[in-house]
């Protein structure tokens, strides 16, 4: 029975291991970069949307874009002449199709 030596198994050999840590080193130092920069990036729009309305929200053609609830309902409440009308009716733009809700 003949013994096998450390130095004789690829898996093993000391600099294989030291030339794949230095292979994948930039990969995951990259990949971890990116994760910390998107993780910033949602924090700060969370942040720069707190107690506010979301970028890009428009009702009835007003944007309502970084506005408080507040100033929300007083910007519809000036827009919308018929606030308290009976009858609502919904329409998919897509199909056409119509709701009419009384």
């Amino acid at each position: 029975m003949q013994a096998v030596s450390p130095q004789s198994a690829p898996l093993l050999n000391g600099r294989f291991t030291r030339n794949l840590r230095y292979l994948l080193t930039l990969p995951i130092a990259a990949f971890v970069g990116a994760v910390l920069v998107f993780a910033v990036v949602v924090a700060s729009y969370r942040g720069w949307h707190d107690g506010r309305i979301y970028t890009g929200v428009t009702v009835m053609g007003v944007d309502l874009s970084r506005m408080t609830p507040a100033e929300a309902q007083m910007a519809l409440a000036e827009a919308v002449p018929y606030p308290r009308e009976t009858a609502v009716t919904l329409t998919d733009p897509a199909t056409g199709q119509t709701w009419q809700k009384s």
